[in-house]
C-alpha cells in the first residue's frame, strides 16, 4: 500500500466524506466500501456513531487527491 493518509474526501461525497476517504485510503472502490458500512450498521447496529465521529473529527483533502479515481475506481 502507498502512503496515503485516511481524511474525508468531500468532493466525492454522498453524506460526509468519510467512506469516500477510507476507500482511497484502503485502495478499494468506494461502492463497496459503503456497501459494507451500511451493512455494519444494519445487520450490527454500529458504524452511526462511529460515522458521526470521524465525519466531525476527521480533517478533509483540500482538493481530490490527484490518483483518486485510479485507486478507488469511482
Amino acid at each position: 500500500m502507498q502512503n496515503r493518509k485516511f481524511r474525508k474526501v468531500t468532493e466525492r461525497e454522498w453524506v460526509g466524506g468519510v467512506c469516500a476517504g477510507l476507500a482511497y485510503f484502503v485502495g478499494a472502490p468506494v461502492w463497496i466500501v459503503r456497501l459494507v458500512w451500511a451493512m455494519a450498521m444494519v445487520y450490527f447496529g454500529v458504524g452511526g456513531f462511529l460515522y458521526l465521529c470521524l465525519w466531525f473529527f476527521l480533517p478533509a483533502w483540500e482538493s481530490t487527491p490527484k490518483d483518486y479515481d485510479e485507486v478507488t475506481g469511482d
